[in-house]
């Protein structure tokens, strides 16, 4: 489009640049972040055809428009927005903030740490900073420098606070102090009990020392409140493979249908039980004695569910991912042969 044609067609809108970050902002108040995306970019179009130079305007336009991007799962495309951001001013606090956040939704763990040691560079007392930087360091297995960093998230928040007391549990327990980690995980959800990552905390501590059946539970209460959280769908799927894994070899007499999981293995289910339980499996017919969901479509899953982008993939596809190891949790908690 000429930009003439786009600066005419603003002015009969009767719009300004200020008025699509003020709307963009209220939209995002309503979690309507698609269209908040649209109103930042308006804005940043008016500066282009305009010419105008107000770099304030422009950074909180693109560092906006990241934000809405992120919440609307376009963790890359947000990054892109806090990268411009980043190069108008490198001592932007909140955006290096928001990029380590972005970077640890798609599980690049490593750059989110550097991106909270640039927001503790400029602003040494950020609790947030620490909290989120202790548990990025405990995701890469850091655990004595996320118990550091988790003691200055506490000695700096304002008010006690669930989070890091919950990856301070986590810290603990990866160095050896299962029981130590707990108490303090338990005090976290005792603060908030709607803390989704507090469960999906407390599940994960829970699988490192076999205890699969509370480890589900703690990831379903954590999906009851955020129905897609990422580590809790991740710890269902891992918890179901140690569950099969530990009753296989309780008892490996049983085996008339074959399972296969991630790893590629093969746990048994009987066919009965499934015929019974699990209609939604049944539908999808059964081949070579093996589920039709085998080892590259849970493959895939992963790969959405830690990269959070696949192509091509509609929203039915992910739904019907979740059915499926909703139900085949389901066939191994009922069956009485596992």
């Amino acid at each position: 489009m000429d930009p003439l044609q786009s600066l005419f067609e603003f002015d009969i809108e009767n719009v300004d640049c200020l008025g699509h970050w003020q709307k963009g902002q209220e939209l995002c108040k309503t979690t309507k972040f698609p269209e908040a995306v649209q109103e930042f970019e308006k804005g940043l179009k008016i500066l282009q055809v305009r010419e105008l130079k107000d770099e304030e305007i422009e950074k909180s336009l693109w560092g906006w428009k990241g934000f809405a991007l992120d919440e609307s799962g376009d963790h890359l495309g947000a990054i892109k927005c806090y990268d411009i951001v980043l190069n108008m001013d490198p001592y932007e606090e909140k955006t290096w903030y928001n990029k380590g956040c972005a970077l640890r939704d798609l599980g690049r763990y490593e750059e989110e740490i550097l991106c909270y040691r640039k927001v503790l560079s400029i602003n040494p007392v950020s609790d947030v900073a620490w909290n989120n930087l202790s548990a990025a360091l405990n995701k890469c297995g850091r655990h004595k420098e996320a118990l550091e960093a988790v003691e200055n998230a506490i000695k700096y928040e304002s008010k006690r606070e669930a989070n890091p007391l919950s990856h301070k549990g986590v810290a603990l327990n990866g160095l050896g102090y299962f029981e130590e980690g707990m108490k303090f995980l338990n005090m976290a959800l005792e603060i908030k009990s709607t803390y989704a990552t507090g469960w999906s905390n407390k599940g994960f501590v829970l699988m490192s020392v076999s205890k699969y059946d509370e480890a589900l539970t703690c990831f379903y209460l954590a999906l009851s409140i955020e129905s897609k959280h990422r580590d809790a769908l991740i710890g269902i799927h891992i918890a179901m493979e140690g569950l099969a894994k530990k009753k296989l070899m309780e008892d490996k007499t049983s085996c008339d249908l074959h399972l296969t999981l991630v790893s590629g293995e093969c746990y048994s289910v009987h066919k009965d039980v499934m015929s019974v339980r699990c209609p939604k499996l049944i539908q999808l017919s059964l081949k070579n004695q093996k589920l039709p969901y085998r080892k590259e479509i849970f493959d895939s899953f992963l790969l959405f569910l830690y990269c959070g982008d696949i192509p091509n993939w509609s929203e039915e596809d992910i739904e019907n991912m979740l059915d499926f190891l909703v139900c085949v949790n389901s066939l191994i908690e009922s069956s009485p042969y596992l």
